[in-house]
Formats: structure tokens, sequence, C-alpha cells
């Protein structure tokens, strides 16, 4: 938890900074390109974060009702 706040307190600062250097530079259209490989990374991590094996209901439970949306 506390390497989380590290990162994000880090990011907080220094992302600001650096999407201005890029946009200077380039374009601020293109300096949020910067931020595209990062997010698509993150996406891509957190697929293996969650995981894919489906929880089974333990025995003598009856399964959950379904919402009203299905």
């Amino acid at each position: 938890m506390a390497a989380l706040g590290q990162v994000s307190f880090v990011v907080f600062f220094l992302a600001p900074p650096l999407l201005g250097l890029v946009a200077e530079y380039v374009h601020i259209r293109a300096s949020y390109l910067v931020c595209l490989p990062l997010l698509l990374a993150g996406l891509w991590a957190s697929s293996f974060a969650l995981g894919t094996k489906k929880v089974e209901t333990p025995a003598g439970m009856p399964p959950e009702p379904l919402g009203p949306n299905g």
C-alpha cells in the first residue's frame, strides 16, 4: 500500500511538467499520447491481477439470485 501511495505521489508531481515539456516541443494533443502506452500497460497488467478462476457455490448453499438487470 505504501508503494502505491509513493508512486501516485511521484506521478502527481512529475506528470504535468512532462506533459508540458512534450507539448512545448510537439503539440498539446500529442502530449496526451504519452499517457496512452501507460494506460494500455495498466489495462494489460490488470488482466493478470483479476484472474479467470470462477468461484463455485459452496455445497449446501442455494445460488445467489439474479438482479433486475441480469
